[in-house]
């Protein structure tokens, strides 16, 4: 997931802006990302979906959820908040037989979220994937129903856009993907998308293109572009 900080820490010397070349607009903009966002960059680093457990998975998943129709830096303000709703339903993915009812759910979730029709998507999510390893166990529910993004595609609210967002996020795809921000930076430097400028970045950095893109993204939020 990309949360985004409230009061990030700048150091102008490093501050990345359009001036600059895209290589150098990137090694600033790893500078500020390093400084604040150094967990997130190494959890999507080190995420594999052969390995994936179902609670990050199921994060995940309310994370994607919850930025459909949203913006990012809002669901950043209640997601941490939300996030501790879900142990019930962590627990529920180990404990099989103690998932939560709706009714034990429903109140405070949507308290935090304010969107009953998301607390609906995600409770029935959660439903889905506690069955599956019920009948399957997790590991073999996880590559036989999750693992793909067309699979994802069947779960609860995110369709098309948020199962591509929720396929690298859990280890399925390297795919950059296109948000408007980072296809202003593209443009700005001449290429035509913002998979083929982080591709050519990662020509120069030895870096997986999905932490590239996620270290472009921190930037662009944060700054002009």
């Amino acid at each position: 997931m990309e949360l985004l900080k409230s009061n990030v820490i700048i150091d102008d010397n490093y501050k990345p802006t359009l001036d600059l070349g895209y290589l150098d607009y990137f090694n600033r903009a790893m500078v500020f990302a390093q400084t604040n966002y150094q967990e997130q960059i190494t959890k999507i680093a080190n995420t594999n979906f052969r390995t994936i457990t179902p609670t990050s998975f199921f994060e995940e998943y309310v994370w994607c959820l919850s930025c459909v129709d949203a913006d990012a830096a809002k669901v950043s303000e209640f997601f941490p908040r939300l996030s501790k709703g879900l142990v019930r339903f962590y627990n529920s993915f180990w404990d099989l037989n103690n998932f939560p009812s709706q009714d034990e759910m429903k109140d405070w979730i949507v308290n935090v979220n304010n969107n009953e029709k998301k607390f609906n998507q995600l409770y029935g999510c959660a439903s889905i994937i506690n069955r599956g390893i019920k009948l399957f166990g997790w590991d073999e529910y996880k590559h036989n129903f999750l693992s793909s993004q067309e699979k994802l595609c069947v779960l609860p609210g995110i369709g098309a856009s948020g199962a591509q967002h929720l396929s690298r996020n859990v280890g399925i795809s390297h795919q950059v993907i296109s948000s408007a921000q980072l296809q202003l930076l593209a443009n700005h430097w001449g290429f035509p998308d913002s998979a083929a400028l982080c591709s050519t970045i990662q020509k120069n950095i030895a870096m997986q293109p999905k932490v590239i893109e996620m270290v472009l993204w921190y930037a662009a939020h944060t700054f002009d572009t």
